[in-house]
């Protein structure tokens, strides 16, 4: 299940009127981010193990989620330092709009990772179709060949039989004949 925005919907503005309020609700913000940006490269690298078209698409659903996240708290903080913040609170500040940059970027990350997989996954996809069909000419050759040396066989048999009007290997061109339907 996709998360929900809920923790960047506690960047109200009416708490920008309260900074110790208002870093301790980006903080949380923060964190969840960092969580789905942890959830998101997992998601990310499971998928060169087992790739599936869902997996693939919760990861893009994640980096979106990311990426509201990023611009929500971008834009609250920037309100932020326009305030008068003591000492503790800049420094958490500007860590944070360093951090939402961070993991931001590993959102995106995952999802490059991602679209890596899914392309890995179509070429091996294409490879085991090229071989299938490889394997399908190769048998189409074989019996070609079969079925060309025994009509070789076939018409020695049939060229002695003329020749001499006997006709030793009957049995063996019946067997022939019936075996590739000629």
């Amino acid at each position: 299940d996709i998360v929900e925005l809920h923790d960047a919907e506690r960047l109200e503005e009416r708490f920008l009127e309260y900074p110790s309020l208002a870093v301790e609700q980006a903080g949380i913000a923060i964190r969840s981010m960092a969580k789905l940006a942890y959830e998101d490269m997992e998601d990310a690298l499971q998928l060169f193990y087992e790739y599936s078209d869902e997996g693939f698409e919760r990861v893009c659903e994640l980096e979106d989620i990311i990426d509201t996240y990023e611009d929500k708290l971008s834009s609250y903080l920037v309100q932020l330092t326009k305030k008068s913040l003591n000492e503790a609170e800049n420094k958490k500040t500007n860590l944070y709009l360093h951090s939402i940059t961070d993991f931001e970027r590993i959102g995106d990350h995952a999802k490059n990772l991602a679209e890596s997989a899914k392309e890995i996954k179509q070429i091996i996809e294409n490879v085991i179709s090229l071989s299938n069909v490889t394997v399908d000419i190769s048998n189409r050759v074989f019996e070609r060949k079969m079925i060309a040396a025994h009509q070789e066989e076939y018409d020695r048999i049939l060229a002695a039989e003329q020749s001499n009007g006997a006709d030793p290997d009957a049995a063996k061109r019946e067997s022939i004949v019936k075996l590739y339907d000629l």
